[in-house]
């Protein structure tokens, strides 16, 4: 569609011209990424009294990292994580952690978002467009987060009032044992270490989509920019094919009509994205060589 009404033309990335030194700052960035996520998951199969070395939670997210270039589906990558995780242990901790650590990572992404705009709320209420998109992350945020909230902590009582119709639901007895996993979590240390590592790891992301902008020579303003770009990843995570339908028009709509930038140049950065996610699954490759060698997944008293 952006190319139906010529907001986007390919002549419009050779004429922009790339800087490769913000390029290769963004491209370096998603290597921590990549490391805070296997942390994130270690943590995650430690709460559910799983011990996972590391190493192997490194190789089990570069695993779902290559899954994602091989499947063409937005979970495609959980999908051969959840495989991996089933092998090394049960099905029903592979399935069980995925989703756990999946949800984790909206519920990080929340945070996030509040946090971001908690920190420059001086500089939100002096600029109008600003205070839509402060809008817009509350009623996201805020309804993601306190949902969750509920469900967890009165995760007995919503068991009994959902297991009447969740069963007819796809997936519904997975919700239940997620929110069984992440129950289990919160007897310990688990569940906020993970939730503050994904904090983290959307703070990087964020960063190095910014500096990617800054190789497209688009001209905005750092804060502004990392306000906005928790809504686009809400796009990413909720459109088909990992944000190739609403995650793209986020980018442009966002860009052209909050930051101020030139029709096209929020499209630009949205295509660009992906094509630096895939160069970066590179980091992955040496890595699998070494996976064989790593202590495999011991056992847990976990029962989904």
């Amino acid at each position: 569609g952006l190319w139906y009404f010529d907001r986007l033309r390919l002549e419009d990335f050779v004429r922009a011209g790339l800087d490769w030194r913000w390029t290769v700052v963004a491209l370096a960035l998603f290597l921590p990424n990549y490391l805070v996520a296997a942390l994130r998951l270690k943590c995650v199969l430690r709460g559910m009294n799983v011990d996972c070395a590391y190493g192997r939670a490194l190789s089990l997210t570069f695993y779902g990292a290559i899954g994602e270039l091989a499947l063409p589906v937005v979970i495609g990558g959980d999908l051969v994580k959840a495989v991996y995780v089933g092998r090394a242990s049960t099905r029903s901790i592979g399935v069980a952690s995925v989703l756990a650590d999946r949800l984790i990572g909206l519920l990080g992404l929340c945070v996030f978002a509040l946090l971001a705009a908690l920190v420059q709320v001086r500089l939100i209420l002096q600029d109008a467009e600003l205070q839509r998109v402060m809008l817009m992350l509350e009623a996201l945020a805020g309804t993601c987060l306190m949902g969750c909230l509920v469900l967890v902590y009165y995760r007995q009582a919503a068991s009994r009032l959902l297991c009447g119709f969740l069963p007819m639901l796809p997936g519904g007895d997975k919700l239940l044992s997620v929110l069984r996993v992440l129950a289990q979590m919160c007897r310990g240390p688990y569940l906020g270490f993970s939730l503050a590592l994904s904090v983290l790891g959307h703070g990087i992301w964020c960063v190095s989509v910014i500096f990617l902008g800054y190789a497209l020579h688009l001209d905005t303003a750092f804060v502004p920019t990392l306000l906005i770009l928790p809504i686009v990843v809400f796009c990413n995570t909720l459109s088909f094919a990992g944000g190739i339908g609403g995650g793209l028009l986020a980018f442009e709509y966002l860009f052209h009509h909050i930051l101020g930038c030139a029709p096209g140049d929020g499209a630009r950065l949205g295509i660009a994205l992906p094509i630096i996610l895939t160069v970066s699954r590179a980091y992955a490759i040496p890595w699998l060589f070494y996976a064989g060698k790593i202590s495999p997944i011991a056992s847990s008293t976990y029962s989904g």
